[in-house]
């Protein structure tokens, strides 16, 4: 009878022992497999935990769960964030990374040499070229920036036949000299002369001031803040009309854009509308001194900066 218990409780041990197989801390069962698809065969033949958190061993399938995936040593990292692999469907976190073709998420658009992102896009400053790497642009002797996809510019100079950013311009005596400013020769752009910013190319090639009073229009015959053009020249409404809306005229000049370009716009409606109170409104004391007087504002220049 003994010996009868004693091959019972064997049986029941062994069998006991082959349940327990394959279960965490457990060892692994003859095919180095585990019974639940969060453990792993380790290599010491012993079922551990897997998937379930970052540096933990991947899976088998080379899964992991949660925000986790696998990556390139077998163990689960945290997707998405700079320097991490990319996400499912190859996302990052960060607006400013991208996955690149390592699968990892790296930041792009910010540096030269960096990759570009989304869109082919990169900071100001900067261009994608055909190995989708931003560079820099816009500078001397710098591939042209682009606008909007088509209108190129540039940071110094102007886009020229050639798409470099150029600031200087060869003479017919083989000199280079400045070019695009007020007095200065007209830069070589893709459409014949340019000249920087809103000054524009006179007939005989050389560029002018446009816009600011008593100055031509600039393109589309358009003057400066509260300026009207008025037979090809840029002058104040007031002058024609002293009953005009000072109000609504002077607030179409923009503060801080040109020295107290507003502050002039009142000197002139004061004047011409023989209204002092309208002096109350200039913030520059000298001038508003000046309007009180009923100073004549035409004797007076005001550059813009």
């Amino acid at each position: 009878m003994k010996r009868i218990l004693m091959i019972i409780s064997l049986l029941l041990f062994l069998i006991s022992c082959q349940k327990r197989e394959g279960w965490e801390g457990e060892k692994c069962l003859d095919n180095n497999t585990c019974r639940t698809d969060n453990l792993i065969c380790s290599q010491g033949g012993i079922c551990i935990l897997c998937g379930n958190s970052s540096d933990a061993p991947c899976c088998p399938n080379e899964t992991c769960f949660g925000s986790l995936v696998c990556s390139a040593n077998d163990t689960c990292q945290l997707c998405g964030n700079t320097n991490a692999p990319c996400c499912q469907g190859g996302k990052c976190i960060n607006n400013s990374d991208i996955c690149n073709q390592d699968n990892i998420c790296v930041m792009c658009g910010f540096d030269e040499y960096q990759p570009c992102c989304k869109n082919s896009a990169c900071e100001h400053g900067l261009i994608c070229n055909d190995q989708n790497i931003c560079i820099r642009c816009g500078g001397e002797d710098e591939i042209c920036c682009k606008v909007n996809d088509d209108h190129e510019v540039c940071i110094s100079g102007v886009c020229t036949p050639g798409n470099i950013c150029k600031s200087k311009i060869c003479s017919n005596l083989g000199i280079c000299s400045d070019c695009g400013y007020p007095g200065q020769p007209c830069c070589e752009g893709k459409e014949g002369g340019v000249c920087m910013g809103d000054d524009i190319c006179g007939e005989d090639n050389t560029c002018f001031s446009c816009g600011y009073i008593n100055e031509a229009a600039c393109k589309d015959n358009e003057c400066q803040g509260w300026l009207v053009e008025i037979n090809g020249l840029c002058n104040n409404p007031f002058e024609f009309n002293s009953e005009a809306d000072f109000m609504k005229i002077c607030a179409q000049s923009e503060p801080g854009r040109f020295l107290s370009q507003r502050d002039q716009c009142y000197w002139y409606a004061a004047y011409y509308q023989r209204d002092e109170t309208i002096c109350d409104l200039i913030e520059w004391g000298e001038m508003r001194s000046s309007c009180r007087d009923m100073k004549f504002p035409g004797f007076y220049v005001v550059m813009p900066y």
